[in-house]
């Protein structure tokens, strides 16, 4: 009887401990230093952000590009971006793709993350969903925060593109 307990509470932990491996957890800490980071650009009336097979690959991309920021001794912060105009819609459409480090919601194509990850860069296609992948370096100081060095390593455009790189292994150019 003794065995059976222990093996019920080895297979309960088992379970518990393969839950927390597939699920991308957030950072709690400052960081400081080079950083790699992931910005997801969706929105609640996309429909191929509503696939499930996307909302699986963006799940891999943040756990697998943590890795890689690990390995390369970087930070990792993933970034989720809905253009809804409804602050509400765009946080529980991001909830359905995972946690993330912050995320960025309201004012449709005019927010924050879409001014800064798409229109800011004159290359950048606008359109959904998205992924942009960049390097930055985080420098704390007394008085401030300084981010500097920021540079697009890769632009992901459109759910087939997106799930392709995953299904590749996340390749990236050299993090140094």
């Amino acid at each position: 009887m003794r065995s059976v307990g222990l093996t019920v509470v080895f297979l309960c932990s088992t379970t518990v401990l393969g839950a927390q491996d597939s699920a991308y957890t957030p950072s709690f800490e400052m960081p400081e230093g080079p950083q790699l980071v992931a910005i997801y650009v969706g929105s609640s009336t996309c429909g191929p952000c509503q696939s499930s097979e996307l909302k699986a690959a963006i799940e891999q991309a943040k756990r697998g590009l943590r890795k890689q920021a690990t390995t390369a001794r970087l930070s990792f912060a993933a970034i989720g971006v809905a253009l809804d105009w409804s602050v509400e819609e765009g946080y529980n459409f991001l909830r359905k793709s995972g946690e993330f480090d912050e995320i960025v919601t309201g004012s449709n194509w005019i927010n924050l993350g879409a001014l800064r990850y798409i229109w800011a860069d004159s290359t950048a296609t606008p359109g959904l969903p998205q992924l942009v992948v960049l390097r930055r370096t985080i420098e704390t100081g007394a008085a401030r925060i300084a981010i500097n060095n920021e540079r697009i390593l890769l632009r992901l455009l459109g759910d087939s593109e997106i799930e392709a790189w995953v299904r590749r292994g996340l390749p990236l150019p050299p993090l140094e």
